[in-house]
């Protein structure tokens, strides 16, 4: 119509904008997310016998809390 060739550019801006927004907040920012944990286990497992143990136990988690997140056992054995 009238004008459509002005609007053109700012419409392809905002679907794009849109699109790109979409694909980071559904795929990049998960996927960082897990690289981040991944890690921060690692590091945590690294510095750990330097560290030492905590000086107070975690608080208790709830039944719901436990079963919705079980402990993680699938650490490999620590190499001596």
């Amino acid at each position: 119509g009238d004008g459509g060739e002005f609007r053109a550019p700012m419409a392809i801006g905002v679907i794009g904008g849109l699109a790109v927004s979409t694909i980071l907040s559904l795929v990049f920012v998960p996927s960082f997310f897990v690289i981040v944990d991944t890690m921060s286990h690692f590091v945590a497992r690294l510095f750990a016998p330097l560290i030492g143990p905590a000086d107070e136990p975690d608080a208790p988690l709830g039944p719901v809390h436990r079963e919705a997140h079980p402990p993680r056992t699938d650490y490999p054995a620590a190499a001596e």
